[in-house]
């Protein structure tokens, strides 16, 4: 619903029950985790740590990214992959209390039964937490790093689980958006391909999940200089999210300055203004002064090349809105 502010309050919530459990942790004579990761030294007895801690500094760390506060939700997402990569390395055992967490059970299943969690259930979590860092990075604009973070998290689903199961679309879509924004569209385009593939199966065609593969694929025609295709995709994302979000919901931002993009590649340069303007009053609805601010100077720039350009050459041609109708009646 895009109500950060709300979600934040209850994160912190839940992240002062979790230090209660790590302070019971503490009586029972088990060493403070996060202090002890960080030194050089090694103990004969693995360190321990309940997985809802971990489920709650990863959920805050997405409300914070969510929310436009990405340094601080890069750090607790480096933190949750630390306390993860000390788990594989024996390092740590992560417990399973009586708790479920912000995971999926789609992704990985979770009893309530008082355990040390097992090593295939963490790869799972990992993949998840570098997916999530990921996606931090590329809203800081650091495409290298989210690279690299959701090619482990797709290398980890790939030895777990099957090809065509949702977290490995969900992989390949990151991949692919990824690889566009490195202007690498032909490697990104057969990844996309696939993702809107298994996401329509998976989802259905109304679900937002198959409207950001739709959003990516359309990026990856844009690319390849597909635009009429391009524009197909993107605006039947938004016919998607605009049914789905409300008018002004954040998740709405980069679907419209796609569309923007489309047409500004087109010479539509007013209708693409429309959309560069469109986002702008989105995102000052939802952010603040320091919250998101890169997303913010990208609009602000798309905004004032689309205005010297409509300034400079009109363009007065009418642009069907509604092209994609061939594709609904191939998907029933």
């Amino acid at each position: 619903q895009g109500k950060y502010k709300e979600a934040k309050q209850l994160y912190l919530e839940a992240m002062k029950v979790a230090r209660k459990i790590e302070s019971r942790a503490l009586s029972n004579g088990i060493p403070p985790v996060f202090k002890e990761l960080n030194t050089s030294t090694s103990s004969d007895k693995p360190l321990e740590i309940d997985i809802s801690i971990i489920n709650s500094i990863a959920g805050y760390a997405e409300i914070l990214r969510k929310g436009g506060e990405l340094w601080q939700a890069k750090d607790l997402h480096k933190k949750v992959r630390k306390i993860l990569l000390s788990a594989k390395s024996k390092r740590l055992n992560i417990r399973c209390g009586n708790t479920i967490g912000i995971y999926s059970t789609d992704y990985v299943n979770e009893s309530k039964s008082d355990r040390v969690v097992e090593e295939s259930e963490i790869d799972l979590h990992l993949a998840i937490s570098h997916t999530q860092l990921g996606c931090t990075f590329f809203a800081l604009i650091k495409y290298n790093d989210a690279f690299l973070e959701h090619q482990a998290a797709l290398d980890i689903r790939l030895h777990s689980l099957e090809f065509t199961d949702a977290p490995i679309s969900e992989s390949f879509n990151y991949c692919a958006e990824t690889l566009c924004s490195m202007e690498n569209n032909s490697d990104a385009l057969p990844l996309s391909l696939h993702a809107v593939h298994v996401r329509k199966l998976e989802f259905g065609i109304r679900h937002p999940a198959f409207a950001h593969a739709l959003s990516v694929l359309s990026k990856c025609y844009q690319g390849i200089h597909r635009s009429s295709e391009a524009f197909e995709c993107i605006q039947w994302c938004l016919d998607i999210c605009e049914a789905i979000f409300s008018a002004n919901h954040a998740n709405l931002i980069p679907n419209v300055l796609a569309k923007g993009d489309i047409l500004h590649s087109l010479g539509y340069f007013e209708k693409a203004a429309e959309c560069y303007r469109k986002a702008k009053d989105i995102h000052t609805t939802n952010f603040i002064t320091g919250q998101n601010d890169l997303q913010l100077e990208e609009i602000q720039k798309k905004l004032t090349h689309a205005t010297m350009a409509t300034s400079n050459k009109g363009c007065s041609s009418t642009l069907n809105e509604q092209p994609y109708q061939r594709w609904k009646k191939k998907d029933g």
